[in-house]
C-alpha cells in the first residue's frame, strides 16, 4: 500500500494492489479514526497478505458503492479494518452499535426540547448519509425484530423521510426533478436533502449460528455485500505484535522466553484450529475462547521484562499467568477446579474438543516460570504496619496493578466477603488515582451507562438560540456540548463517561448483574485499548493507545489516556451467561479470580487487627489475654465450619466481616463491663450463631453448627453435652435473653445521657422534633433487654464501621416498636421508607420531577437522612427486589451510592480520602499554575460529592427468611453488611406483663393462661408442627377485646384469630388442644352460628338500620306434596302459582315449574311472568319416596333431551341470536389475543416510567408537571429476559392451561327470571368458545361428536372458513381450555375437555368420589354422539353444548359443590405439570355465591384458591339477592374475587382476566 498524486489535479490516492482509492480531505478531521495504523505492525506497507487482502475488497466495494457486511468470530478484527481503510484514506466516520434496546429514534432522529419548542436531532445514520461519511453498524445480530428495516430504503435507494418533515433522496434525483417542468414547489424542494454520494455503510455482526443472536433478516441480508472475516493465521499474528526480546539464549537448562513464546503461539494456532474443527462439526464453536490481537500482544507484554514510572519492577511470569490474563475467563487456566473450568470454558464443547483443550491447558501449566514469578517488585509497596492483604489477595493486588499499568482494563471476580471492595482501596491508593464507583443493574441499557437525559435552565447560548428550527445540527452542536438554552433538554455524563474525560479508574460495580447486550453498548469505552510497549532503537515510549467513543448526545469523546475500567463481579455459575456476557462479547479485558479466604487467611487478619486494638487503645494485660482467648476461640470455630460446611452448606461459611463485628462485639462487651467476661465460649457461641442467623436456618444446618460448635469447644452454656444432646430445639432458645431478662433492666434519661441496663449513650439534639418517634411502648424484660443489646450496637457503630443494624424475626414480634422506643429515648429524628415489590433503586434514592419544563430531582429519605444525619429505618427489606438490596449494599459496604443526578454519598471517610488525594496532586504541581488549594466544602461542591453526615445511621427491619414468609434473599446478599438482632418471642413473664399493660382489667389468671398458650403455640411452630407463627400482637388482640367487651366469654375472642383455620380441622384440633390444655373451652370443630356470639345470644335482636324489601315474592302451597309428575300445559300461559295442575307454574307442588317443590325438574314459564318462591319449611316436608321418584324423572328426562339436541334450522337462529350479543366482545379479546401470542419473545414499551426515553406522546403533559413522561424498552411481568439473554426458555410468554368452571345449577334457571344469570352465563361460554381457538387432535381418539353428522364450519372463522384455523394456530398453541360445570348433582360435569385429555371419566374426575360427592347422575357412560369435544368447535358443538349447560340446570338436583369443583378444577390444572415447564394455570370458577344456605365457607374457599402457587384460581360471584356475593368476596384472595353485579357484566369480567393472564 502507498500514497501516490496524479496531475493536476493533485488528487491523492491510496494504492492497495491495483485497486486505487481516493483520499478525502475531511471537514471534520476529529471524526477520521486515528491510532489504527500500528495495530498491524510497525510498519503497514509490510502488512500481512490476510489483511491486505481485506483491505482491497472493502476498497473495491466502496468504489463500487456498495454497502458491506464483515462477520467472523468474537474479535476486535473485523471493527479494525474497517477503521484502518478510513484513517488511510481520510473517511469520517459514524459509529452505532446495535443492542437490543435499539430503536428507531436511534436510526432516524429523536426529540430534545429546547426552550419552549420541541426540535429534532438527527441520528448517526441520517448524519453520515447528509454528509458523506462511513456509517460503521456494530453488532447486528443483537436487533431485535423490525427494528433494522428502518434504514432498508437508506440502503437500497438512499432514501429515508425523516421525522421532521424532510425527505433523504439521491443528489441526482433531486437534480432532475429540479430540471423537469413539473420541478417540486419551493416548500418541498427546501425540504429535499441530498445523500451525500460517499455515504456507505459497514455493519459488523456475528454468525448466527453458530453464536447466539438473530439471524438477518432476507430483505436486509440482501442488500449487502459480505466478507467472512477468519483470526489471522499463526505467522500473520505474530507479525501484528512485537516479538523482540523472545530470542532463544544457549547453554541454559531452564526454560526460556523462546520456550515461552512457542507456547504461546502453539496455545493461540490450537483455539483457532478447534473452533474451525467446530463449526465444521456444528457443535460448541461458540465455547472456544479467542486469543485477539490485543490479547495476543498483552500476553507478550506481562512475559517482557519492564519497568513501570511508579518505580516497580515488573518481572517475567509463567506462560500460564500470561495467558490466564489474556484469555476471557482465562483465570480458568490457572484452576484445576472442574466446575470453574466448566463453566469459563463452556461445557457445550463436544468431549474431543474439550480433550484438546484440558490438553492445552495441562501442557501450559507444566511450563516451569523464569527465575522469577512475583509478578510485581514494588519499592513503593504497603508498609508491614498497614499491609493487611491476604497471600492470595496479594498475588491478585500485584496482577492488577501490572494490568492496569500495561493499559489493560480489569475484570475482578470474586465471591462475597473475598475481598475485592478492600483490593481495590489499596489499588487506589497506591495508585494516587481516584476511582468513581459506578453500580450497574439489570434494568440498564447501554446508553444508559453512558449518559442520561436531563434539562437545563441556562442562559441561550448562540447555538442553542438556533436550535427552534426543525431540526438540530449536532455537527455545529459538538463543540458546544455543554451549552443549553432555557428548559432545555441535554445529556449528562455516567460515572464512566466522567472518568474516561478525566483520566480517572471507573468500578463498574455488578458487572455480573447488567444486562450482557448493555455491555456490548459500551464495548468501545469498556474495551481495552492497545498498549504498545518501549521500543529505545526507534526512539518509541510506551504508549496507550488514543480511542474516541461516540456518546449518546451525538458528541465524539477522546477518551483519557489514564482512564481505567475495573469492573466487579461474581463469577458465572451458567455455561451459557459466560460465553455471552464475556466469551463473544470482544470486551479484551484481563479476567482475575479472587478466591475466597480461608481459614487461615481470617485467622491472620485476626490476630493483626487484635494487636493493633491493643497497641491503640493501650489495654490492659489482663483484658489482652481475653481476647487472645477469645479469639482462639473464634478461629477454632471457622475452622470446624469451614470443615463442616463444604459446598453443600455456604451459609455456614463465616466471612472476614462476620468474624471482625463478632470482635468488635467482644471488645464493645469488656469496654462496657468492668468485669471480665465470665464464659468466653457462651458469648462466642451467641455472636457467632447471631452473625449468621442460625436461628433461621434449617434444622439440618443449624445441627451442623452445633456440631461443629462443639468440636471446635465452644460451648453455649456449661451444659452443652446435654444441649448437643436436644438437638435443635433447644437450641432454639435464647440464653442471652434470658440471661437479660433475669437483670433489672431499666431505662433512665438523665440530662443528655441515655442508660438501658449497662450502656449509656450520649442523646442527640433534634432539630425538628416532629420527627422524633412517640410510639405507644409499654415495658417489659425481654424488650428491655432487646433495647439494651440495640443501644450497644448504636453506641459501638461510632467505633467502627458498621453503622448498620438489622433487626429480623417473625411478624408481630415488635421489631418496629423496639426501634422507635430506641429513637425516643435518644432525641434521634427519623426518616422512614417502605420497601416492597415495586421498590426501584431510583424511587429509593430520588424521585425525578418535571417543574416548568425542568426536570429535577427530590431527595428521598434515604438521602435525606444521610444528609443529615438522622436515622432510616428501612422497612421489610426483604420484600425489595434483589438489585435494590445491592444497591444498599454498596451504601454500607462501600460508603458509596451514585444518585440519578450525578452525586456521590460518600461515606466521612471516603470523602476525606479523596480530598486527600486531591490536596497531594495539588501540592506535587506548580501552585501557581494549578491555583490554590480548594477547602473541602468546595471541593465536594465542585465534585457532586454529598458527604454522609457522621450521625447517619440505618435500622434494617426484616421477617426471618423461609416459610411461610416469602421474602427474597436478603440476608443472603448483604447479611453480613448488618449488625444483626434476632427478635425472639417474648417469654412469659414479659409476655404477662405486656397483656396486663393493654388490658389492666382482665383477671391476671386469664392473661397468664393466655401467656402460657401462645408459648406452646410458638414450640409447636419451631418444632415444625404448625406452620403458622402466633405472636404477641394475636395475644395482645385477644386481651385488648376482653378489655372492651368484658361481657364476652374468653372463648369468643380467640376465635377472631382461629377463623382462619375454620376449615382446617388438623390444625384447629391441634390449636384447640394446646387451649384446652391451658382451661380454655375452644372446640376443634369451628363454632358457627348463635355459638359465635357473646352472652344473651338467644335474645339479641337488630334494632334500626336502613331496610331494603324483599325483591321475591313469596309463596304458599295450596295443596299438599305427593308424587312428582309432569303437569298440563296451559296453552294460555296463565300465570299459575302454589297449586299442583299444571306445568311452569311457580310456588307449587309436584309438578315441573320453578319455585315449588316436589317437582322432577325446573320448567321456565312460557309467559315469563313472576316466580314466586315457597319456604325452605315448605320445601323439607316433600317425602324421601317422592324426592327419589323426582330424581328418576329429571334423570330420564335429561337423556331424552341429550338426545333431541341437533344443530336444526331454530337451534342456528338462536345460536346467531347469543353470538350476535356477544360480537364486538369477542372481535375485541379475539385482536387483543392475538396480537400478544404475535409478540413472542420481544420486549414491549413500558410506558409511564420515571425514566427511560422521553414519550412523544407525553410531551405536554411533562411540560405542564406530570412526572410520568418517560418510555423504555423492557419486559412485561410474564418476560423476564428474550431470545438474547441466558436461559432463553425463561423469556417465552408462558402457555396457557385455562380451566373454566361453570355453574349449572338449578338456582341459575331459577333466577334466570330475576337477573337473566343463566342466559349470562350462556354468553360467557360462548365468548370463550368463539375467541379461543383450539387445535385439532386426532379424531380417532374421541374428539368432537361424530363425524358422521354432516358439521359444518370450523373454530375460528366467520361463517365457517377454514382460514380463522390457520390464522389462530399461534394462539391455539398457546392457550389450551376446558369447560366443566358444577351443580347440586356433581362438581365435575365436562363440556369441553382439553385436546391431550381422553373422553369420559378420569382419575381426576375420581377424586371428587374419593371426597365423598359421588358422581353425578348424569355422568353414565353415552353414546358416541354425545362425547365431549376436545378438538376444533363447528357452531353444531357450541350450540350443543349451551344446550346441555341449559339442560344440567334444568333438571339437576338442589345443592351447590363449588367448593369441590375448584378443587377437582385445580388438580386437573396441574395434571402433568413439571418444574420449569412454562405453563401458566388458571382457573376461572363461575358460581352463584349460593354459599350460606349450603353452609359453604368462604374461609375454606380461599383457602382451596390458594392451596397451589402453580395455579391462579378466579372466583366470578354472580350478585345473588342480598349482598352476599358482596361479603364473599371481601374474604378471598385479593384480585381473584370478581363480583358481578350485574349478568349483563359476566362476559366483559371474562375477557378481562383472561387478557390480564398476559399481563
Amino acid at each position: 500500500m502507498r500514497k501516490s498524486t496524479i496531475a493536476p489535479e493533485t488528487q491523492e490516492y491510496l494504492e492497495i494492489g491495483d485497486v486505487k482509492l481516493p483520499i478525502n480531505t475531511p471537514k471534520n478531521p476529529e471524526l477520521v479514526p486515528s491510532g489504527n495504523l500500528h495495530y498491524w505492525g510497525n510498519d503497514l506497507d509490510q502488512a500481512p497478505s490476510e489483511v491486505i487482502g481485506h483491505l482491497r475488497w472493502i476498497a473495491q466495494k466502496s468504489l463500487l458503492g456498495q454497502d458491506i457486511f464483515l462477520t467472523g468470530p468474537p474479535t476486535g478484527n473485523r471493527r479494525r479494518l474497517i477503521l484502518t481503510l478510513a484513517e488511510l484514506c481520510g473517511w469520517e466516520c459514524e459509529y452505532l452499535m446495535i443492542t437490543k434496546d435499539t430503536t428507531e429514534s436511534d436510526l432516524k432522529q429523536r426529540r430534545e426540547i429546547v426552550g419552549d419548542s420541541v426540535v429534532w436531532c438527527d441520528a448517526a445514520p441520517v448524519r453520515a448519509a447528509i454528509n458523506g461519511r462511513i456509517l460503521i453498524i456494530d453488532g447486528m445480530e443483537n436487533a431485535e425484530r423490525n427494528v433494522l428495516p428502518t434504514i432498508n430504503n437508506l440502503l437500497e435507494n438512499r432514501e429515508m423521510m425523516l421525522e421532521d418533515g424532510r425527505f433523504l433522496m439521491k443528489g441526482d434525483t433531486i437534480g432532475k426533478l429540479k430540471a423537469e417542468d413539473s420541478a417540486p414547489s419551493d416548500d418541498l424542494s427546501a425540504r429535499l436533502v441530498p445523500v451525500h454520494p460517499s455515504f456507505r455503510v459497514v455493519a459488523l455482526g456475528l454468525p448466527v449460528p453458530p453464536y447466539h443472536g438473530r439471524v438477518l433478516d432476507p430483505p436486509l441480508r440482501s442488500r449487502f455485500q459480505s466478507r467472512f472475516i477468519d483470526e489471522l493465521s499463526l505467522d500473520d499474528a505474530l507479525h501484528c505484535v512485537d516479538t523482540s526480546g523472545f530470542a532463544a539464549s544457549r547453554g541454559v537448562d531452564k526454560v526460556e522466553p523462546n520456550e515461552s513464546l512457542k507456547a504461546v503461539a502453539s496455545v493461540y494456532e490450537g483455539l483457532r484450529v478447534m473452533r474451525s474443527e467446530a463449526i465444521r462439526e456444528g457443535s460448541g464453536a461458540a465455547a472456544v475462547p479467542s486469543l485477539s490481537i490485543d490479547g495476543l500482544r498483552h500476553c507478550l507484554n506481562i512475559l517482557r521484562p519492564s519497568s513501570s514510572n511508579d518505580g516497580a519492577q515488573h518481572n517475567p511470569t509463567s506462560v500460564v499467568n500470561a495467558l490466564s490474563r489474556s484469555l476471557p475467563l482465562g483465570y480458568a487456566w490457572r484452576s484445576k477446579d472442574t466446575q470453574t473450568s466448566g463453566v469459563a470454558l463452556g461445557s457445550s464443547l463436544s468431549q474431543k474438543h474439550k480433550t484438546m483443550l484440558n490438553g492445552m491447558m495441562e501442557k501450559v501449566r507444566s511450563l516451569e516460570a523464569p527465575s522469577s514469578d512475583a509478578v510485581l517488585n514494588s519499592t513503593t509497596g504497603l508498609a508491614p504496619g498497614e499491609k493487611r492483604l491476604t497471600a492470595q489477595q496479594q498475588t491478585v493486588y500485584d496482577e492488577v496493578r501490572h494490568d492496569l499499568t500495561l493499559g489493560r482494563n480489569v475484570c475482578l471476580l470474586g465471591g462475597k466477603g473475598s475481598g475485592k471492595s478492600h483490593l481495590l482501596g489499596q489499588i487506589a491508593e497506591q495508585l494516587q488515582q481516584d476511582m468513581l464507583v459506578f453500580p450497574v443493574f439489570q434494568e440498564m441499557s447501554g446508553r444508559d451507562m453512558l449518559q442520561r437525559r436531563g434539562t437545563s435552565t441556562s442562559t441561550p447560548s448562540p447555538v442553542a438560540a438556533t436550535a427552534t428550527a426543525t431540526a438540530v445540527d449536532v455537527d455545529s452542536a459538538r463543540n458546544n456540548s455543554g451549552s443549553a438554552s432555557a428548559s432545555s433538554s441535554l445529556w449528562l455524563d455516567s460515572p464512566l463517561v466522567k472518568a474516561a474525560r478525566v483520566g480517572k479508574i471507573c468500578v463498574l460495580d455488578g458487572v455480573d448483574r447488567v444486562d450482557a447486550q448493555a455491555l456490548l453498548g459500551i464495548r468501545s469505552i469498556v474495551s481495552s485499548p492497545t498498549y504498545y510497549p518501549p521500543q529505545p532503537q526507534q526512539g518509541f515510549d510506551g504508549a496507550v493507545e488514543v480511542r474516541e467513543i461516540d456518546l449518546p448526545s451525538g458528541e465524539r469523546l477522546l477518551v483519557h489516556p489514564d482512564f481505567r475500567l475495573i469492573c466487579l463481579g461474581v463469577p458465572p455459575t451458567k455455561s451459557e451467561d459466560a460465553r455471552m456476557r464475556y466469551l463473544n462479547s470482544d470486551l479484551n479485558l484481563s479476567y482475575h479470580l479472587l478466591p475466597d479466604m480461608t481459614p487461615s487467611d481470617i485467622k491472620r487478619v485476626v490476630e493483626q487487627s487484635t494487636s493493633t486494638f491493643c497497641e491503640a487503645e493501650g489495654v490492659s494485660a489482663t483484658v489482652r489475654d481475653q481476647l487472645k482467648r477469645t479469639d482462639a476461640l473464634i478461629l477454632s470455630a471457622v475452622s470446624e465450619l469451614y470443615a463442616t460446611a463444604g459446598r453443600s452448606s455456604p451459609e455456614l461459611r463465616p466471612t472476614l466481616r462476620h468474624i471482625q463485628r463478632v470482635q468488635s462485639s467482644v471488645r464493645a462487651k469488656l469496654s462496657n463491663n468492668s468485669s471480665r467476661i465470665s464464659d468466653s465460649g457462651s458469648l462466642v457461641h451467641r455472636l457467632m450463631s447471631q452473625a449468621l442467623l442460625v436461628r433461621f436456618l434449617s434444622a439440618a444446618s443449624a445441627a451442623k453448627f452445633e456440631q461443629a460448635m462443639d468440636d471446635a469447644g465452644v460451648q453455649a452454656s456449661p451444659s452443652g453435652s446435654a444441649k448437643k444432646r436436644n438437638k435443635f430445639m433447644k437450641f432454639l432458645q435464647n440464653d442471652a435473653q434470658k440471661q437479660d431478662v433475669e437483670r433489672q433492666i431499666s431505662v433512665d434519661i438523665a440530662n443528655n445521657t441515655v442508660t438501658i441496663g449497662d450502656v449509656t449513650c450520649a442523646r442527640r439534639t433534634c432539630t425538628l422534633p416532629e420527627l422524633v418517634p412517640q410510639p405507644l411502648f409499654h415495658e417489659n424484660a425481654s424488650h428491655l433487654a432487646v433495647l439494651e443489646s440495640l443501644l450497644l450496637s448504636y453506641k459501638a457503630s461510632y467505633k467502627n464501621t458498621d453503622n448498620s443494624v438489622l433487626l429480623i424475626g417473625n411478624q408481630g414480634v415488635g421489631k418496629n416498636k423496639l426501634v422507635d422506643r430506641l429513637l425516643q429515648v435518644l432525641n434521634a429524628e427519623r426518616e422512614y421508607i417502605q420497601l416492597h415489590r415495586d421498590t426501584t433503586i431510583q424511587s429509593l434514592t430520588l424521585i425525578p420531577l418535571l417543574e416548568h419544563g425542568q426536570l429535577t430531582y427530590e431527595d428521598s429519605p434515604l438521602v435525606r437522612a444521610a444528609q443529615s444525619g438522622r436515622i432510616l429505618v428501612c422497612d421489610e427489606v426483604d420484600k425489595a427486589p434483589l438489585e435494590v438490596i445491592c444497591v444498599l449494599k454498596g451504601l454500607i459496604g462501600d460508603g458509596e451510592l451514585v444518585l440519578h443526578d450525578g452525586r456521590r454519598l460518600l461515606s466521612p471517610l471516603r470523602a476525606q480520602q479523596e480530598y486527600q488525594h486531591y490536596t497531594k496532586i495539588k501540592a506535587s504541581t506548580n501552585t501557581a499554575r494549578a491555583g490554590a488549594v480548594a477547602s473541602f466544602e468546595a471541593f465536594c461542591t465542585a465534585n457532586q460529592i454529598v458527604p454522609m453526615h457522621p450521625d447517619f445511621r440505618m435500622f434494617v427491619l426484616a421477617n426471618r427468611p423461609g416459610h411461610p414468609f416469602q421474602g427474597n434473599a436478603f440476608f443472603r446478599e448483604c447479611g453480613d453488611l448488618f449488625s444483626c438482632h434476632v427478635i425472639e418471642n417474648l417469654d412469659i413473664q414479659s409476655e404477662v406483663a405486656l397483656l396486663q399493660a393493654f388490658a389492666p382489667n382482665v383477671p391476671e389468671p386469664t392473661v397468664k393462661k393466655l401467656a402460657n398458650t401462645f408459648s406452646e403455640l410458638r414450640a409447636l411452630n419451631d418444632s415444625g408442627v404448625l406452620s403458622y407463627p402466633f405472636s404477641a400482637r394475636e395475644a395482645v388482640a385477644i386481651v385488648k377485646h376482653l378489655q372492651a367487651f368484658p361481657q364476652d366469654p374468653t372463648e369468643i375472642a380467640v376465635e377472631d384469630i382461629l377463623g382462619f383455620d375454620g376449615m382446617n380441622p388438623q390444625v384447629r384440633t391441634v390449636v384447640a388442644e394446646v387451649f384446652q390444655s391451658n382451661g380454655f373451652k375452644i372446640t376443634a370443630d369451628a363454632p358457627r352460628g348463635a355459638s359465635l356470639n357473646g352472652t344473651g345470644a338467644a335474645a339479641m335482636r337488630i334494632k334500626g338500620g336502613r331496610r331494603e324489601g324483599d325483591p321475591l315474592r313469596q309463596s304458599i302451597p295450596r295443596t299438599g306434596s305427593n308424587m312428582p309428575k309432569h303437569g298440563k300445559i296451559d296453552p294460555d300461559n296463565t300465570p299459575h302459582v302454589g297449586g299442583n295442575t299444571w306445568a311452569g307454574g311457580s310456588g307449587g307442588s309436584d309438578t315441573a315449574g320453578l319455585g315449588g317443590r316436589g317437582g322432577p325438574y325446573r320448567m321456565q314459564d312460557p309467559g315469563n311472568h313472576p316466580t314466586h318462591q315457597i319456604s325452605d319449611a315448605d320445601k323439607a316436608a316433600v317425602s324421601k319416596e317422592s324426592k327419589e321418584a323426582a330424581a328418576a324423572m329429571g334423570k330420564a328426562a335429561f337423556e331424552k333431551r341429550l338426545e333431541e339436541i341437533a344443530m336444526g334450522k331454530t337451534d342456528y337462529q338462536v345460536y346467531q341470536q347469543y353470538r350476535q350479543n356477544i360480537a364486538l366482545q369477542v372481535t375485541q379479546l379475539r385482536e387483543i389475543l392475538n396480537d400478544i401470542s404475535s409478540r413472542g419473545k420481544e420486549r414491549v414499551w413500558l410506558r409511564n416510567q420515571s425514566q427511560g426515553n422521553l414519550d412523544d406522546s407525553k410531551l405536554v403533559d411533562g411540560l405542564s408537571g406530570e412526572r410520568l413522561v418517560f418510555k423504555r424498552r423492557g419486559f412485561s411481568d410474564n418476560t423476564l429476559t428474550d431470545s438474547l439473554t441466558p436461559n432463553a426458555d425463561d423469556g417465552a410468554i408462558p402457555k396457557k392451561r385455562v380451566q373454566f368452571v361453570v355453574d349449572v345449577s338449578g338456582s341459575m334457571m331459577r333466577f334466570n327470571g330475576h337477573d337473566r344469570r343463566l342466559e349470562r352465563m350462556l354468553e360467557a361460554s360462548l365468548l370463550v368458545m368463539e375467541a379461543l381457538p383450539r387445535r385439532p387432535v386426532d379424531e380417532g381418539t374421541g374428539a368432537g361428536v361424530d363425524a358422521g353428522d354432516g358439521a359444518e364450519g370450523v373454530d375460528g372463522g366467520d361463517g365457517g372458513s377454514g382460514e380463522g384455523v390457520e390464522m389462530n394456530a399461534e394462539l391455539a398453541e398457546l392457550m389450551e381450555y376446558s369447560i366443566t360445570g358444577h351443580s347440586g348433582d356433581t362438581a365435575r360435569e365436562v363440556f369441553i375437555d382439553f385436546p391431550e385429555e381422553s373422553g369420559g371419566s378420569s382419575s381426576v374426575e375420581d377424586l371428587f368420589g374419593m371426597m365423598g360427592g359421588g358422581r353425578s347422575r348424569f355422568s353414565s357412560k353415552k353414546s358416541k354422539k354425545h362425547r365431549v369435544p376436545r378438538g376444533v368447535l363447528n357452531e353444531r358443538d357450541k350450540m350443543g353444548v349451551m344446550e346441555k349447560m341449559v339442560a344440567h340446570s334444568q333438571f339437576c338436583m338442589p345443592g351447590d359443590h363449588t367448593l369441590q369443583a375448584t378443587e377437582i378444577a385445580v388438580s386437573r390444572a396441574l395434571a402433568g405439570a413439571e418444574d420449569g415447564d412454562n405453563i401458566q394455570r388458571i382457573v376461572i370458577v363461575l358460581s352463584d355465591a349460593n354459599f350460606d344456605r349450603y353452609g359453604i365457607s368462604p374461609v375454606d374457599l380461599s383457602r382451596i384458591m390458594r392451596q397451589s402457587d402453580k395455579v391462579k384460581v378466579h372466583m366470578v360471584l354472580i350478585a345473588s339477592l342480598g349482598s352476599e356475593a358482596e361479603d364473599v368476596a371481601r374474604q378471598l384472595p385479593l384480585g381473584y374475587a370478581h363480583l358481578c353485579s350485574e349478568s349483563s357484566d359476566l362476559p366483559a369480567i371474562l375477557r378481562k382476566i383472561l387478557v390480564s393472564s398476559f399481563d
